[in-house]
Parts: C-alpha cells; sequence; structure tokens
C-alpha cells in the first residue's frame, strides 16, 4: 500500500481489502484520538450498504482496571496515613506496634474484628468498581458522570449493619474472649481462640462475594458498559443471611475472658525479697564437701548384679550431679525437691532388692541378691547422708539471704486479676504450666479463686479476682513449681481459660514494668520499657 511520501503525497482515504465474499479489512480510517462512536457505511458502485454503527474506545480493560485499583489504594491510605501521624504508637507487646492495624482492632479485647474487616472489603470493592464504572463512562466512552449504581447501597447496607449489630451485641453481651497477647489473623475465624463456625462461614462469604462482584465489574469492556451489573437478590440475601448467623452466634455464644491487668504482690521475685529488695549477687551454699564425700562413698560401693541395685546407686550418683550443677537460687529450689524424688527412688529400690532376696530359695542365687540387697541399702543410706549434709549446707547459709534455713523462702502471693468476663471456674495456668485450685487458700470452705467485684450483667463472671497462694500449705511439688515461678527476674505469662474454651493471655514481669498501656501521661515511659498487651501491675 502505497502511504506517500514528504515528496510525494498521497490523499487520506479509506483502503480496503476483500479477504472474502464476507470479509473486508479496512486500513486509514479516521478515529478520534479518545474513540467515540464510528458509522460505517460500504459501497459497490452506486449501491452503498446499510450503515453500520461501531463503537471505537481508546483503552482496555486492564488499564481502566489498573487505574481504578489505584484511586482505591490511594483513597484507602488516607486513613493509613492519619494513623501514621499519631505521636505516638498503639503497643501491644514489647517490639509490636499496631499504628497501622488500628482500623481491623478491636479495642476491648486487642483482636482482629471480623466485622470490620468485612465492612473494608466491601467499601474496597464498592470504590474499585465505581471508579471503573466513572473512568469508563467519563474518559473512555465521553459521556456524563454516571450515577451511583443501585447494587453499591445494598452492599454497603449489608456490611455497615453487621459492624453496628456486632457492637450492639458486645454492648449488651459482652466481648468475645482476648486470646493470645498479640492480635492474630485467625482472630477472624476464632473466639477467645475457639474457631466460631459462623465466623467461619462469613468469612469465606464476604471474600466470595467481594471478589465475584469485582471481576463482575470488569467483565465489560471500558467502552460498552453503562452501569454495575447488579447482584443477585438471591445472593445478596444469602449473604445477608451469612451476617445474620454471624450475629446470632455473638448473640448465643457466652462472652468470653479479656485480662485487662494482673498484678502480683508482693512484686519482686524470691531472690530480690530474700535480699531486702536490692538486686545484689549473693554467693550460693558451698555444697563441695558433701559432693566430695558422696562422689567417694559411690566409688567404694561394689559393681551391682541387678537392677534394683543398679537403681540405687544411679539415684545417689544423680544427687551428687545435680548438686554439682545448681549455681543460682532457682536451681538450688529445684534440688530440694530433686533429692528428696531422689531419696524415694534409692528407698523403693533397696526394699524391692530385699524382698527379691526373700522370696528367693535357690542357694546359687541367694548369694548375688544377698550382696545387691545391701547394695542398694547402702546407697540409699549414703543418699539420706548426702541430703542431710545438702540441708545443713543451707542451714550453714542462713546469714546469706538467698535461701531460708532448711530450704527456699516461704512468701505467700496473691495474684489480683482485672478484666472482663473473668470466671472464677476457669482453668488458670503461669508459662504454659497449670495452676491448679489446690494451690489456693481456702475461701468459704472452698479452695477457688476470690470474687472481689463480679461482673454486673453477668454475676456468675467477675471483673476483680483475687487468687491468694501460700506455699506454707502447699505439697512438695506445689511448692517446687511455686519456686520456679517466683524464684527470680524475669517475663512471665498468664492465661485464663473460661469453661466455654475461650480463653485471655496477659504478660507480666518480675521485678514489675509497666503498669498499663501508655497513655498520654506515660508516653515517654512506655518507649523505656515494654508494656503488655493491656497492662501488667507487679
Amino acid at each position: 500500500m502505497d502511504l506517500g511520501s514528504d515528496q510525494k503525497a498521497v490523499p487520506r482515504t479509506i483502503v480496503a481489502q476483500a479477504v472474502s465474499s464476507q470479509e473486508l479489512r479496512l486500513c486509514r480510517i479516521p478515529i478520534r484520538w479518545n474513540g467515540g462512536e464510528l458509522l460505517l457505511r460500504v459501497g459497490i458502485g452506486d449501491r452503498p450498504s446499510e450503515e453500520q454503527r461501531f463503537l471505537v474506545y481508546s483503552r482496555g480493560t486492564g488499564s481502566v482496571a489498573l487505574f481504578s485499583l489505584i484511586i482505591a489504594a490511594l483513597l484507602a491510605s488516607v486513613p493509613l496515613w492519619l494513623l501514621n501521624s499519631l505521636t505516638r504508637s498503639y503497643t501491644i507487646s514489647a517490639g509490636n506496634e499496631l499504628k497501622k492495624r488500628l482500623l481491623f482492632l478491636d479495642a476491648e479485647t486487642d483482636t482482629y474484628s471480623l466485622s470490620k474487616l468485612q465492612f473494608y472489603l466491601w467499601t474496597m470493592a464498592a470504590l474499585f468498581s465505581y471508579a471503573y464504572l466513572f473512568i469508563s463512562r467519563v474518559f473512555v466512552q465521553g459521556q456524563a458522570w454516571p450515577d451511583v449504581p443501585g447494587s453499591l447501597p445494598g452492599i454497603i447496607a449489608v456490611s455497615a449493619g453487621t459492624s453496628v449489630g456486632a457492637q450492639i451485641i458486645t454492648t449488651a453481651k459482652g466481648s468475645k474472649g482476648s486470646g493470645a497477647t498479640d492480635p492474630h489473623l485467625s482472630d477472624f475465624i476464632t473466639s477467645g481462640g475457639v474457631v466460631a463456625p459462623e465466623r467461619v462461614q462469613m468469612l469465606v462469604w464476604t471474600l466470595f462475594g467481594v471478589t465475584a462482584f469485582m471481576v463482575a465489574a470488569i467483565g465489560k469492556a471500558p467502552g460498552v458498559i453503562s452501569d454495575l451489573p447488579p447482584i443477585p437478590d438471591n445472593l445478596l440475601y444469602l449473604m445477608g443471611l451469612s451476617s445474620l448467623g454471624y450475629l446470632g452466634g455473638k448473640m448465643a455464644r457466652k462472652a468470653g475472658p479479656v485480662l485487662n491487668e494482673i498484678s502480683i504482690d508482693p512484686g519482686d521475685p524470691d531472690d530480690v525479697i530474700a535480699l531486702g529488695g536490692t538486686t545484689a549477687v549473693v554467693e550460693p551454699p558451698d555444697l563441695r564437701p558433701a559432693i566430695n564425700e558422696a562422689r567417694a562413698a559411690q566409688a567404694s560401693l561394689d559393681k551391682p548384679n541387678f537392677q534394683h541395685a543398679a537403681d540405687a546407686v544411679a539415684a545417689l550418683k544423680n544427687a551428687a550431679d545435680s548438686a554439682a550443677a545448681a549455681r543460682t537460687t532457682a536451681d538450688l529450689n529445684a534440688l530440694i525437691q530433686k533429692l528428696i524424688t531422689l531419696r524415694g527412688t534409692a528407698e523403693k529400690n533397696a526394699s524391692e532388692a530385699t524382698l527379691a532376696y526373700s522370696l528367693e530359695h535357690e542357694p546359687d542365687k541367694q548369694r548375688p541378691l544377698a550382696a545387691d540387697a545391701r547394695l542398694a541399702e547402702n546407697a540409699a543410706a549414703l543418699l539420706q547422708d548426702f541430703s542431710s549434709a545438702v540441708t545443713r549446707a543451707l542451714a550453714v547459709a542462713a546469714a546469706s539471704p538467698m535461701l531460708a534455713v532448711g530450704g527456699p523462702r516461704l512468701i505467700k502471693r496473691v495474684i489480683t486479676l482485672r478484666g472482663t468476663n473473668l470466671s472464677p471456674e476457669g482453668l488458670l495456668s503461669i508459662d504454659n504450666e497449670e495452676l491448679p485450685f489446690r494451690m489456693l487458700v481456702i475461701i468459704e470452705g472452698k479452695q477457688q479463686p476470690d470474687v472481689a467485684v463480679p461482673e454486673p450483667s453477668a454475676p456468675t463472671f467477675a471483673r476483680l479476682m483475687k487468687l491468694t497462694i501460700d506455699p506454707v500449705r502447699l505439697g512438695d511439688s506445689d511448692r517446687v513449681q511455686l519456686f520456679k515461678w517466683f524464684a527470680t527476674t524475669g517475663p512471665h505469662s498468664f492465661s485464663l481459660t473460661n469453661p466455654d474454651g475461650q480463653k485471655a493471655e496477659l504478660p507480666f514481669s518480675l521485678p514489675p514494668g509497666i503498669a498499663q498501656k501508655p497513655t498520654t501521661a506515660n508516653a515517654d515511659a512506655s518507649k523505656k520499657a515494654a508494656p503488655s498487651k493491656q497492662a501488667a501491675a507487679v
């Protein structure tokens, strides 16, 4: 085709090429830069065809959808920018600043809110879809500003109604359980750490509905779209039923526990209290003479022939090795309980070895059994002597505030919990170790938490609850566990699980850290210490 040149101009005419009896290929058709309507008529000689109307547009679906996505993202970035302008960040736990997640957080439980997520997703879908319609009608088709499609108000009404309804139910019934310390994506389908089926179905339908609506919106090309596709009535009803199921689940489910503050009285660990409130380093009692004597006695014992004697000798060796490895207050506290356990093991094996000897009637077996019985009894006696030597060493070190005479100091602890929907019948734990009711003091004839302030809307729950632990009345195993929790400084975690399985968790530290989450008054202090999820006062 001759397109002409600077020296030889060619008139601008439409050129056609016949491909077949039913197809023409045209070129050099004049089209406006922004597209529009094109009327085309083909004639042969003096016989013209009927006029055909074509729509020509300059931008395709991909580019318009991209611009729409950018517009929606820019609008969504406005609230994020406003949150970023906060003078201080919202901190739940150490090193976890949640400024930009505040849009999704439930302020009472510090968990992600499903109703807020649904509202934001549908808002973004509506912004994207209307931006696509606006660009297509105004900039591609050259038409007037399009009206808001009739399907958008229904979508916003469902999502906004769900969000408002959820807040009303929370106010009336109480919030869900706060779960773990930090918010997690699993919050969208769980309540206090327990999977809630109605939350699962609402999340799934929300994701499907938002995706389907956006895909349907860009299903029409920018040059021909005149309105957004309406959401089918049955699908809108289904979305409404999904929201009703979610709200019904919140209504039927019991309120979950929320821990706002935990305080420990006294707030210092055992070793600091023993030092009179100071943090000076104290040398542990000198156990080396007792250890050397026990190892020398063990080396002098005969070689055992049977398992009972071997176990008794092994208990003596284990006791000496454990004492040699003890370095800290916590190690010494654990050593006391371990010696009690090992003494019991040695004495049991000595008794079983003696019993085996008394029941054996064959002379050729009696002699080694008798030797093993004496060996086991000697090992048990040596272990008893070693345990007494360790106790004496601790008694000699009584002047040191690390340990009291004969063992660790017995310090009464009062744990005060403040929050909402705290069940006095719930399961308690510290550092994922159970805190059984048998460790609590007796109140009104029962070993149970003391409900100081009941929940006004649910008298069986508490807003303020106290747990009192007196180590004087505890058994050896419970006392060792108590020393493990409170013997030395360090971070800890307390959790309460209500009978329906909903859980709340809160970190605390010994000695005390920040008493409550940052406010204007203590914003500067929050930069220097790590606050807990809500508050940890010790």
